[in-house]
């Protein structure tokens, strides 16, 4: 037998091995030369070298070159048919991919081919497809980094761990703990009293307002009040003025300098000087004396004792001044 009729036989083996009722599927040669048409489900398409007929397959569904031709723009890789798509693309289905520098973001059935969102880049809440990057957290509506405590927190897109705050010297913050009530403070940069503390002689104390509870030795009253009353209920209380009630209530003092002398605030005096005002009290054995509107504390006058020569001069009780002596 000739060479051209040998390879005329070939050729028609190859090509009816292949053949059904329908056309020739996997694998048969086609196109040019070749009369025969692919059988439904099957196309003449380029592969390599020549046409063969490849059956059609899908976005995620398997491929096996040369039998299969992937379409709808899709691949076969890794005897597997992906179809790459770009930004704003649906994706989450088999076999659909992003393209690179792409990733499949979004509620769940409506995803699409988006870029994350870079580190200071907005998150809102009601955008499903914009994503922080793997490895960065969505915090009201900002993408953050989160860090370790006592790392360097400079940028204002790192996020402290709970229970640091990014806290000390200007361009060295750190994630460190805030200090408590009672705790030292500003000894190191990074010790500062918690919101609602301030530093007082290196230790954080609590201001509370008038008439509080102040049972806490870190608790400090009000400018003008005073930490007093019963031991363990002690309130931060206004000392009582001059002529004000005192001690009819367990919470009320008077001011410094005064004193309580039949549930008054008054105030003790020296000898010889003035007595005139209200609630002012004269020193043991003196008295209030002299003309009205300038009394004095002064000493009454004993038996045999000079009196009336000086209006401060007056004798003690039972007795009389007669001819300026006291009898």
């Amino acid at each position: 037998m000739k060479f051209g009729a040998t390879f005329t036989v070939l050729i028609a083996l190859l090509t009816h091995h292949s053949a059904g009722l329908g056309g020739l599927r996997e694998g048969a040669f086609c196109g040019p030369g070749f009369n025969t048409k692919c059988a439904d489900g099957y196309g003449c398409e380029y592969h390599k070298i020549s046409y063969r007929c490849m059956k059609y397959v899908y976005p995620g569904e398997a491929c096996y070159l040369p039998f299969h031709y992937c379409k709808d723009g899709a691949k076969c890789v890794d005897d597997y048919c992906l179809k790459y798509v770009g930004k704003g693309e649906k994706c989450g289905l088999p076999g659909i991919k992003c393209e690179h520098g792409l990733d499949c973001v979004g509620t769940k059935g409506y995803e699409t081919c988006q870029k994350y969102r870079k580190l200071g880049e907005s998150c809102p809440a009601h955008e499903p497809y914009w994503k922080c990057h793997p490895g960065l957290v969505c915090k009201n509506e900002v993408c953050m980094k989160q860090i370790k405590a006592h790392q360097t927190c400079n940028n204002p897109y790192f996020l402290c761990p709970a229970g640091t705050y990014c806290l000390g010297p200007k361009i060295q913050k750190k994630c460190k703990p805030y200090m408590k009530l009672g705790e030292e403070c500003e000894i190191d940069p990074y010790w500062l009293c918690e919101p609602g503390l301030f530093c007082k002689n290196k230790r954080c104390f609590k201001k509370v307002k008038e008439r509080q509870y102040c049972t806490n030795p870190y608790y400090m009253c009000p400018h003008e009040t005073h930490c007093v009353g019963p031991k363990g209920k002690e309130k931060c209380t206004r000392y009582m003025d001059i002529g004000k009630d005192c001690e009819l209530d367990p919470y009320w003092f008077c001011k410094s300098g005064l004193l309580c002398k039949n549930n008054k605030c008054v105030k003790m005096v020296k000898k010889h000087d003035s007595c005139s005002k209200p609630y002012h009290m004269c020193p043991h054995e003196t008295y209030c004396i002299g003309p009205k509107g300038k009394e004095k504390c002064k000493p009454y006058m004993d038996k045999g004792e000079k009196c009336g020569v000086d209006p401060y001069w007056v004798c003690k009780h039972g007795l009389k001044c007669v001819n300026y002596i006291c009898k």
